[in-house]
């Protein structure tokens, strides 16, 4: 959350919003970065900061796309689709994230390109400062990036070149500075401490792996299809997924003319696995998928870098086609999601008024009131949001710990509100913009529930 005043603050790092302390597991540099390069204060500030690193990212692409020899052809639908996903996660940590995966690509083509000694250990040093890096702004795509980074270590030091001094030195080195890097990041940048976000990230972490449908709680399969196809993000998530290939193919040829066999395998079946934990993670928690389109302008940069080589990608015209097609599509659902933002937004005043009312007359009541995050947005009065509990996860809606329990329909897309065990619902206010065309509400649409253990008031 950004403040008027000037300042960058997350609400969740407030310890009266959370039981014990504060609740952050997000990546702590964007925000950084923004305030950066912002040419102001206040909401003038925030917004010409994300500009300009919208800006960052797409001249990024252009530049490591042309320097590499990649077709004009392919530039211009590549280029589409980037600005598709800047426009899509313009404010989101995924756009400083974008940025440093793409630098990490540049740094290991220069390990591929430049063979004197000195400057490929430069490389690795540069590696290791920009994993800590993505470590510190995007821990939830970190996983793949560590074993993307790991593959590409191993299939040319150990498959290509059967190098297993350098292949080790060189892991060591890449991991050994992203530690460091990191650690000084969390210590010296984060502005709380250290140990709280550890432990936002490892609890969100947890809630993630207890409970990986979170997000699309209610959902039946046939709102799960419609959101999954009409979701903003849904062609950038086809469009990595189709382009996977032809990295998995040119990995093949590696390990197919590399001087160590086995450990090719290994390498191959490690790419394999981050490309389906990828997927997995895209297809079936469809509203964190944005999550992973971090990697759609790197993905774009391989594949562009490949599209010289015919033994690799053969059907040229198809893949621009389908390129041009996904690009088209990819804009298209962000003028979508803009009409969309416009219409739920006029229901949006009428739900936030109605959600303070509630709060209110509950916590005056004596009741003791629990929310998810997104209807913390909606309560600006300080003083009552020390009373109220944050629920971000619906297992924690305890009866015996909460009378009365608010949960957002953007938290829960779908047309009717989830049922929680002991408890009744006693008023819902859905946008009926979750529709076919509109998936997804923008605004603290909610169902309010009261708990069956307590007596009515």
């Amino acid at each position: 959350m950004y403040l008027e005043k000037g300042e960058l603050a997350n609400p969740w790092t407030d310890s009266s919003w959370y039981q014990y302390h504060s609740f952050n597991w997000h990546g702590f540099i964007h925000p950084l970065a923004v305030a950066a390069v912002s040419m102001g204060k206040g909401w003038y500030g925030v917004n010409s900061g994300i500009i300009v690193l919208g800006v960052i990212t797409f001249s990024l692409f252009i530049i490591l796309a042309y320097s590499s020899g990649t077709s004009v052809k392919f530039i211009i639908p590549a280029a589409l689709t980037v600005v598709s996903m800047i426009i899509s996660y313009s404010g989101r940590i995924e756009t400083t994230a974008a940025i440093l995966c793409m630098l990490l690509y540049s740094t290991d083509r220069g390990t591929l390109t430049y063979l004197d000694p000195l400057i490929q250990r430069i490389t690795w040093v540069l590696s290791g400062i920009l994993i800590g890096t993505i470590a510190a702004a995007h821990p939830g795509v970190l996983p793949v990036v560590l074993l993307a980074q790991t593959c590409f270590i191993m299939a040319t030091y150990g498959v290509r070149d059967n190098n297993a001094k350098r292949l080790c030195i060189s892991l060591a080195v890449i991991f050994g500075t992203a530690i460091v890097s990191f650690s000084l990041l969390l210590i010296f940048v984060y502005p709380l401490p250290a140990i709280e976000w550890i432990d936002g990230v490892a609890r969100k972490g947890a809630q993630l792996i207890g409970s990986p449908l979170q997000h699309g709680g209610g959902m039946d399969f046939g709102d799960f299809v419609r959101f999954l196809l009409l979701s903003k993000d849904a062609p950038l998530l086809f469009l990595y997924s189709w382009f996977l290939i032809p990295i998995a193919f040119a990995l093949h040829r590696v390990v197919l003319r590399g001087k160590n066999k086995a450990l090719g395998f290994v390498t191959f079946v490690a790419f394999v696995l981050a490309a389906v934990a990828l997927m997995w993670r895209g297809f079936s928690t469809p509203a964190w998928r944005y999550n992973f389109t971090v990697f759609v302008p790197s993905i774009l940069l391989i594949v562009g870098s490949l599209f010289k080589e015919d033994q690799i990608v053969k059907y040229k015209t198809a893949t621009l086609y389908l390129l041009y097609a996904l690009a088209t599509v990819a804009l298209l659902t962000q003028f979508v999601f803009i009409h969309q933002s416009i219409r739920s937004w006029q229901n949006a005043a009428l739900y936030n008024s109605r959600l303070k009312e509630i709060v209110h007359n509950a916590i005056d009541a004596g009741l003791k009131v629990g929310v998810n995050g997104s209807i913390l947005t909606a309560i600006d009065d300080v003083d009552q949001l020390r009373k109220v509990g944050l629920i971000w996860d619906d297992a924690q809606a305890d009866p015996a710990k909460f009378d009365l329990v608010i949960l957002s329909q953007n938290e829960h897309p779908s047309k009717r509100p989830i049922q929680l065990e002991n408890f009744k619902i006693v008023e819902v206010k859905y946008d009926p913009c979750c529709s076919w065309l509109f998936p997804r509400p923008l605004n603290n649409a909610f169902a309010a529930y009261r708990s069956l253990n307590q007596p009515a008031r």
